[in-house]
């Protein structure tokens, strides 16, 4: 991977999400910007794995591990109530597997990925990672839900993810993140940590823009 190609797919991560943010906050376009949200998050998926240094025998099972677990563990919270609390999603993110939407899976690996990155640079040890790159994933998980509930992704029972939320974020985050420390050794991706980084300016930009708008 080139420096070039690094660029252009750093500078087309940011222009997905400037355009979306600017078209989800306008009225006259929202209608129209809301059913793009799955297909931005495919985007994202692809644009971020696409640079990953070493694709072998487990990196494909990272992928498909932490996507059979995401989706395993979300549709036994939507049917059950147990894991996240009561909630259950809506229409606007595509087809579902076991009334999940499929992109679903895919946002777990990306942000599994993009936090488990960050983490490894945080701190040499497993253990230490994997609380990190846990702790993460739940900060970034604070912001989505605000951004889920404003543009009807999914729907909370009361209205607002309960603490149990995010409890159970933190435990089934920390699983994902041990796949990623265990299957991914010292492989990199120039733009992982920096995805991160726009996903939280993203979801912080648009909760600051729905108070103010």
């Amino acid at each position: 991977m080139n420096k070039q190609q690094e660029k252009i797919a750093l500078l087309v991560l940011v222009i997905l999400h400037v355009v979306g943010l600017i078209g989800l906050n306008v009225e006259r376009f929202r209608s129209d910007f809301v059913p793009l949200i799955w297909i931005n998050l495919v985007f994202i998926f692809c644009i971020v794995l696409s640079l990953h240094s070493k694709w072998n025998r487990n990196f494909l099972f990272f992928i498909l591990g932490v996507f059979a677990f995401g989706i395993t563990i979300e549709a036994l919270g939507v049917r059950t109530d147990a894991i996240f609390g009561a909630y259950s999603y809506k229409n606007n993110l595509g087809f579902k597997i076991a009334s999940v939407p499929f992109v679903i899976g895919l946002n777990w690996v990306v942000l599994t990925y993009c936090t488990g990155a960050l983490a490894r640079k945080l701190d040499p040890d497993l253990v230490p990672r994997v609380i990190a790159g846990a702790i993460l994933m739940v900060g970034l998980d604070a912001l989505i839900e605000p951004f889920a509930i404003r543009y009807e992704l999914w729907e909370w029972t009361g209205g607002h993810p309960p603490f149990r939320n995010y409890i159970g974020w933190l435990v089934t985050a920390a699983i994902a993140q041990v796949a990623y420390h265990k299957l991914l050794h010292k492989t990199g991706n120039p733009i992982a940590v920096r995805a991160y980084i726009i996903l939280v300016l993203f979801f912080a930009m648009d909760l600051l823009l729905g108070k103010l708008l």
